[in-house]
Formats: structure tokens, sequence, C-alpha cells
């Protein structure tokens, strides 16, 4: 009985037992993180989201003139943006740019063609300033 026990205990997953999973060691990532410079805001369509500065690529994703990447919570995980982000972006309509770590996550469903949603998570943000979103220097 008690090897059956433990054969429980070890096979069940951290998050089941009650603990954030994070952004960046999460396992439902779906491939690596990277970083990004670029503007966070909060769409009133879409939610918050994460604009590439012009000439910054994302590996993997090709994005057109003007879209960005959704941000979300990785599954099994609480927060959505780092606290110096999301304490920034108060109130919100305020705009962040800075340098963003980002990783990719199982994409949402959404209202928006599957090519052109692309989800992340933000494990962290650094170079963080408020900018006024109609004069932003980076677009």
């Amino acid at each position: 009985m008690k090897y059956l026990l433990a054969l429980i205990v070890t096979a069940t997953p951290i998050t089941a037992l009650g603990a954030d999973a994070g952004c960046k060691g999460n396992p439902a990532l779906t491939g690596p993180c990277y970083e990004v410079t670029g503007t966070v805001f909060l769409s009133a369509d879409i939610g918050l989201v994460l604009v590439p500065d012009r000439g910054v690529q994302t590996p993997g994703i090709t994005l057109r003139p003007g879209h960005g990447l959704i941000i979300n919570s990785a599954p099994n995980s609480d927060g959505d943006l780092p606290s110096n982000v999301g304490d920034a972006i108060s109130p919100a309509t305020a705009w962040v740019h800075g340098r963003y770590e980002v990783c990719p996550i199982p994409t949402l469903p959404s209202q928006f063609p599957p090519e052109e949603t692309h989800f992340v998570c933000i494990e962290f943000g650094s170079d963080i300033e408020v900018i006024d979103p109609l004069n932003d220097p980076y677009r």
C-alpha cells in the first residue's frame, strides 16, 4: 500500500496540488520563449496586446503591420502580466513600451482568424516606459 501511495503522490502534477505553473516554466508552452521590444496596451476587442516595434522579428511568426501578440495567462497560471508591467498599465488607457520575454501558449478560441492569433504569456518586462498612444514614437 505504501508503494501505491508514493506512486500516486509522485505522479500527481504540481498544478493539481494548487501551485501556479507560471509562464516560462509552464509545461503547456508551445515553443521556446524569446524577447520582443514593443508596446503593451489594452485593446477593447481583444484584451491585452503586445505590438512589436517596427522591424522587430518574432521567431516563427509573421505578423502583419499593426497586428500583435495576444497576452493571456499560461494554462494553470494565475497571472497574465508581471507586476511591474501590470502596475504601469493602470489606468487601462496607458500604453507601456519595454522589452519583454514572452512565451507561446496554446491558442484560445477567438473571433479572429487562427493564422492571425498568436497567444503569449509574459515572463518579465524591463525598460518599462508609459507612453502616450497618440504620440507613440515606436510605431
